[in-house]
């Protein structure tokens, strides 16, 4: 009988043992389920915030990256090359779900609005949220970009020179609708140009004149710009004229800076 009572004592004891490891197996398959869950409702919250075409945060971008080039003169196969290299460059410097927008001057007196507007989309997916993936994504993106750039180089190609030239009119533009105040929490604007502005009001294919007074002018207060804490580069085109000088850079550099842009380094475009 002691025998007895000992293997059935044994066999209460290993049913114990299963019992807990069919537990233990339904709390790891349950917190499997929870966390693909998790990661479901979290794919499609991050997909849902997110505009599908311009791929921007549907509360505002968390930064702002804008170009202005300026089509006023027209460009070589060699500076089309080179200014699509350093569009792609800075395409891929923008910070996650930070926008890029593009701008072009072309002369008149239209402001300019953006020929391209995307924000960087990091790693959402806005596709199926478990078979999709990042490359498809950036390739997407990409494609919105690169389609709109493409045209404007190639019409920059075949560009005559422009009447006019108002640069100034559209960074301040730019200003208002880019970096105004409590917009965005990071700026950064690039301005590709020869700098030759030129309107009734103002032209710098005369001398350069000093900032200072030139802010006085009447024409100087017209354009002053907001800049504050915006990271600023200019990219110099080179201009047939030979007015186009050392001084009328410099110009523009104090110009911006009097803006209170926080320059960068400037760049030359090459051709």
């Amino acid at each position: 009988m002691t025998r007895r009572r000992r293997r059935y004592r044994g066999e209460g004891e290993e049913a114990t043992w299963v019992k807990i490891g069919v537990g233990i197996g339904f709390l790891v398959v349950l917190a499997v389920v929870i966390g693909v869950g998790w990661v479901y409702f979290s794919k499609k919250q991050a997909a849902a915030s997110v505009d599908p075409q311009t791929f921007c945060p549907k509360d505002g971008p968390t930064s702002v990256t804008s170009v202005l080039i300026d089509r006023t003169d027209g460009i070589n196969q060699v500076q089309a090359e080179a200014l699509r290299n350093f569009i792609v460059t800075w395409v891929h410097e923008v910070p996650e779900h930070g926008a890029f927008r593009v701008y072009e001057v072309a002369g008149g007196s239209r402001l300019p609005a953006p020929v391209l507007s995307v924000c960087n989309p990091g790693n959402v997916e806005d596709v199926n949220v478990f078979t999709g993936n990042e490359r498809l994504t950036r390739q997407r993106y990409e494609a919105k970009f690169m389609g709109p750039v493409e045209q404007l180089i190639a019409g920059m190609l075949t560009d005559k020179a422009a009447e006019t030239s108002p640069i100034m009119e559209a960074v301040q533009a730019m200003s208002i609708r880019d970096f105004g105040s409590g917009k965005v929490i990071e700026g950064k604007l690039i301005i590709v140009s020869d700098f030759m502005q030129h309107v009734a009001e103002f032209s710098l294919y005369k001398q350069p004149p000093d900032v200072s007074a030139f802010r006085r002018t009447v024409y100087g207060q017209k354009v002053e710009s907001n800049l504050h804490g915006v990271s600023t580069q200019v990219a110099i085109l080179h201009s047939t004229s030979s007015k186009q000088t050392s001084e009328v850079i410099q110009f523009w550099l104090d110009w911006l800076l009097l803006q209170g842009a926080v320059t960068q380094p400037p760049l030359k475009v090459p051709g």
